[in-house]
């Protein structure tokens, strides 16, 4: 397993062919449905978690909004429940760390019970809720 920084035009290339190849996951992860897919270049930090056979398990994004960093965050229903998010979010951590990024926070749908669970693991707690949404904060 190893993480690919997405920096490059080829690195774009990977990342828009996976993202066109989602199908019920875009039911959650709506980031790309009105934004441009080169917003990329624009955060902080863009990860793809590559496996064997050079499959995608993860995708992993942060960015920031008016100083408000959020997370992004993509598992294929495929490698769900085996570790990916876990891997995914501990780089996320890492990489803001490195970048003395002091708060994550992120949204998702509270249907989302998967993420919720992965989420509350990893120390991010509910700051703000609406009809659908929950809305988690991590100071790192």
């Amino acid at each position: 397993m190893k993480f690919l920084k997405i920096v490059t035009q080829c690195d774009l290339q990977i990342l828009s062919e996976f993202i066109e190849s989602l199908k019920e996951e875009k039911d959650t992860f709506r980031y790309f449905e009105k934004r441009k897919i080169e917003i990329v270049y624009s955060h902080e930090l863009t990860y793809l978690m590559i496996g064997r056979n050079n499959e995608i398990l993860a995708y992993g994004h942060i960015e920031n909004e008016n100083n408000i960093y959020w997370l992004g965050i993509l598992v294929p229903i495929k490698h769900q429940s085996k570790g990916n998010g876990l891997l995914m979010m501990n780089k996320l951590i890492e990489e803001s760390k490195k970048l003395k990024i002091p708060k994550i926070t992120l949204s998702v749908y509270k249907a989302n019970e998967k993420a919720v669970n992965l989420y509350n693991k990893m120390g991010f707690s509910v700051v703000k809720e609406d009809k659908s949404n929950l809305f988690f904060e991590k100071i790192i």
